[in-house]
């Protein structure tokens, strides 16, 4: 009796590290498994079912091999890395390997991809239309010919005036003269056809 139990004691001991070995997985991870991302990750974080061990370490392979994993933490069952380089467009794989809470080597791999749309190109602005020609000079106004200054013509109305004024008056003394010599010469007759009664 003894011997069996002995025996089952020596298999249970020999089939726990295997059990346990069995039962450490990968429980969630980011960027997830098979997931296309549509920007830059910058971290990568792997979640465990168990507390993992100092010495586990992560790998990112891509389209042109491997890239940087920088600043690698463990924190309990988690694992951190951050990727500080932008991630073309294409197929990655995170390959990691964790010492388990047992001591037992553990690893795997997420495989994920990345599709970022090339930012949309922009319109350069349009420049102003360049004029097709100069703009043509105005026309200068003709030259009015200088009119007579009215002060010349006022003057010439003036002489002409005095001229037609001075003729009146000539006109008037001529009438004048006449008048009086008919009235003398009547006055004459008269005295002689008096002195001859």
């Amino acid at each position: 009796m003894m011997k069996k139990i002995m025996m089952l004691l020596m298999v249970f001991l020999m089939l726990t590290p295997f059990a346990a070995h069995a039962h450490t997985a990968l429980t969630d991870s980011n960027p997830a498994s098979g997931e296309t991302l549509a920007e830059q990750p910058g971290q990568i974080e792997l979640t465990f079912n168990t507390d993992i061990e100092e010495g586990s370490s992560m790998a990112l392979q891509g389209p042109n091999g491997a890239v940087e994993v920088a600043e690698l933490s463990l924190n309990a069952n988690m694992m951190f890395g951050s990727v500080p380089t932008d991630l073309e467009n294409g197929s990655y794989t995170i390959s990691w390997k964790i010492i388990g809470a047992d001591g037992h080597p553990i690893e795997g791999e997420v495989p994920f991809s990345v599709e970022i749309a090339a930012p949309a190109a922009e319109e350069p602005e349009e420049e102003p239309a360049e004029e097709s020609a100069a703009t043509e000079p105005t026309a200068e106004p003709a030259a009015t010919e200088p009119t007579a200054e009215p002060a010349a013509t006022e003057k010439q109305d003036g002489i002409e005036g005095a001229a037609a004024a001075s003729e009146e008056e000539n006109g008037f003394l001529t009438i004048g003269l006449v008048l009086l010599l008919v009235i003398l010469a009547g006055a004459a007759i008269l005295l002689l056809v008096k002195r001859k009664r």
